[in-house]
């Protein structure tokens, strides 16, 4: 009977050891479990805000070189102009926007035919047609411009268009008129509601900085072309819109 309640409490001891061996195992492994968890949250949280601050950075990064060339190409090679007033209807009307390249001009210089934009003062820009250069002589007479001793072929003109001198102008119907070395003589495309060199004479780079030749009418999108100082648009093409 000793021996059979001896048996019998080991067999108990030995079965509550193994429910404590079963319930340690439990709770370490609730614990291992708990670890790696908190392990791979903490290893997402840094690789998302460590994503981020390398997206960030790239976005800096991109934003700056874009930043770049912006500025060399809007101070060294093309820069936007709105078109103000109607002194170059039809071919550029009020509100176009034209883009003026500032480089090539630097190595070929201007020519006959190209329209410009210089400074006139210091809040004006002006876009004009260069009509004349340096030792070019120019003479307006019955309508008609000379260069050189020839008629000027103005191709971008309307057919009917002609140039004249109103009184108080500095230009005198007939004259003719030597254009220094290093400057230019401009003419508005639409002869009787332009300022230009009929009052002002010439134009002097050191003074009037010269912002570049029109070379892409942009805006309206619908009449975008690339600029053809031969070509003359359609004589209603302002009016349209």
């Amino acid at each position: 009977m000793d021996n059979n309640l001896l048996d019998k409490s080991m067999r108990d001891q030995v079965v509550h050891d193994n429910l404590n061996n079963r319930l340690e195992a439990l709770v370490n492994d609730h614990y291992q479990d708990s670890g790696k968890d908190n392990q791979r949250g903490n290893s997402a949280f840094a690789v998302f805000f460590g994503g981020l601050a390398i997206w960030f950075m790239d976005s800096i990064q991109v934003i700056v070189i874009a930043l770049g060339v912006f500025i060399v190409f809007h101070l060294f090679i093309f820069s936007p102009h709105t078109i103000e007033g109607p002194s170059m209807e039809p071919n550029f009307c009020n509100g176009d926007l034209v883009l003026a390249d500032k480089l090539t001009p630097r190595f070929q210089g201007y020519k006959v035919g190209d329209v410009i934009i210089f400074k006139k003062n210091q809040q004006d820009d002006y876009i004009k047609r260069i009509i004349g250069v340096g030792g070019d002589r120019i003479k307006v007479e019955k309508g008609m411009v000379y260069r050189n001793g020839e008629k000027l072929n103005e191709s971008y003109l309307p057919n009917e268009r002609t140039t004249k001198i109103f009184p108080g102008f500095s230009m005198i119907e007939g004259k003719e008129y030597e254009i220094p070395q290093g400057q230019y003589m401009v003419f508005g495309d639409n002869r009787d509601r332009s300022t230009d060199s009929r009052s002002f004479l010439f134009i002097d780079p050191v003074n009037n900085i010269i912002k570049g030749r029109v070379v892409v009418l942009i805006w309206p999108i619908k009449d975008f072309r690339w600029f053809d100082k031969n070509e003359v648009r359609p004589v209603n093409s302002c009016e349209l819109g």
